[in-house]
């Protein structure tokens, strides 16, 4: 890795033996920032990262709470949650392809069948092939956010939730006797 970065430092090709030795200084860094593909990657990566986590969080926390809710049945809807974890990232990749395949995908054919004004081919354009991108994100890690959260939720002892449910009840029937103070 030290390699790496002082090799960044200098003009080195490969196809140019001898080339290491031609010392830049900041001129490899300076072209890269530049260049206008690697901000739109960028600009790419960061919404991508943004809306993954945006609604991973907020699946994970409304699943948290489902299933911190259901005594009955939790451990079998908990390994539940689990499956779309269990698989690996690259059978998920292949899965949604296949969904979304122009030619004899499911959502072509749910489009279809429905008649439904929605485009046949999701990965032609940039936007929706974001958020085919960010759903199948979400779809296979909001369950591990949920989990971690639900772990969280489940390491609160009980007299915590009586004190919230006491202040919570102060606060409302203060807020409400202001009116009419």
């Amino acid at each position: 890795m030290l390699y790496t970065l002082k090799i960044s430092f200098f003009d080195y090709q490969l196809s140019n033996p001898g080339s290491e030795h031609i010392f830049v200084g900041l001129k490899n860094y300076t072209a890269l920032f530049k260049d206008p593909e690697l901000i739109n990657s960028m600009s790419k990566t960061f919404i991508f990262m943004f809306f993954s986590v945006f609604f991973e969080v907020i699946i994970g926390v409304i699943l948290a709470l489902g299933l911190n809710t259901i005594p009955a049945f939790r451990r079998l809807f908990t390994s539940l949650t689990l499956i779309p974890m269990m698989v690996a990232p690259l059978v998920i990749g292949l899965m949604f392809s296949f969904f979304t395949n122009p030619q004899f995908g499911l959502y072509v054919w749910l489009v279809e069948k429905l008649h439904l004004p929605l485009p046949t081919v999701l990965t032609d354009q940039s936007v929706t092939a974001m958020v085919v991108t960010v759903i199948m994100d979400v779809w296979e890690w909001a369950p591990y956010l949920g989990l971690t959260f639900l772990a969280g939720l489940q390491s609160i002892s009980g007299e915590f939730y009586v004190t919230l449910t006491a202040r919570l009840l102060y606060l409302l029937n203060s807020v409400m006797l202001r009116q009419y103070v």
